[in-house]
């Protein structure tokens, strides 16, 4: 059997060797040897060249993907962390803020536990929402024993004005700081938010 060698009419690539002639196997067409049409260089230059851009073209996108792949997953993996690391930082700073509040004069983990937030009740004759249940403000002040650190006033839109009471350690503990925020009502005095809140010191 003789390859690298076509047949003009069938395009045929198998040819027997018979009497100094070949001939093609598909179609009988006959040919000296000489003069057989040898398949031609430049067809087979073209095919390899088909085949080095095709694995090229392969290997890039392999390429390509992994990498884009390893980034994705790079960049998940930073955003977990930082998530992470957030969400411990301010579960940190809640238990500090429970550990310490009673640095704050005055008060107790057990005594802000036991502020009752007012109902809200939004009624169709009312403008304002009204406050019902609620832990009087006034009674909040007296049991602590002192007036706030802090005292404000603010009108949300939409709400009748509210006081902001802040009462905090200050610079009293050397590691933090813990805050205690009350929202009332100005009207009725019934508490309407409370919160604790704790900040932890950069170590140098």
């Amino acid at each position: 059997m003789i390859e690298a060698i076509i047949c003009k009419n069938c395009g045929g690539s198998s040819f027997i060797r018979k009497q100094g002639r070949l001939i093609c196997s598909y179609c009988a067409t006959q040919y000296k040897e000489e003069d057989a049409p040898r398949r031609s260089r430049k067809n087979i230059w073209l095919a390899i060249g088909a085949l080095v851009f095709t694995t090229f073209v392969i290997v890039w996108f392999l390429v390509s993907y992994g990498i884009n792949n390893s980034g994705r997953k790079s960049t998940t993996s930073q955003n977990q962390k930082l998530f992470q690391s957030d969400s411990s930082l301010k579960k940190n700073r809640n238990q500090y803020a429970r550990e310490n509040i009673d640095k704050i004069k005055g008060w107790s983990l057990e005594k802000y536990n036991n502020i009752q937030r007012a109902e809200q009740i939004v009624s169709a004759e009312s403008k304002y929402p009204i406050y019902q249940n609620g832990m009087h403000f006034s009674d909040l002040e007296r049991s602590v024993g002192y007036s706030p650190d802090s005292l404000k006033e603010s009108r949300v839109p939409g709400n009748k004005i509210e006081g902001i009471a802040t009462w905090s350690t200050g610079s009293y503990l050397k590691d933090g700081e813990v805050t205690i925020s009350i929202s009332y009502d100005k009207e009725t005095g019934q508490i309407l938010r409370k919160d604790l809140m704790g900040n932890i010191y950069d170590k140098e």
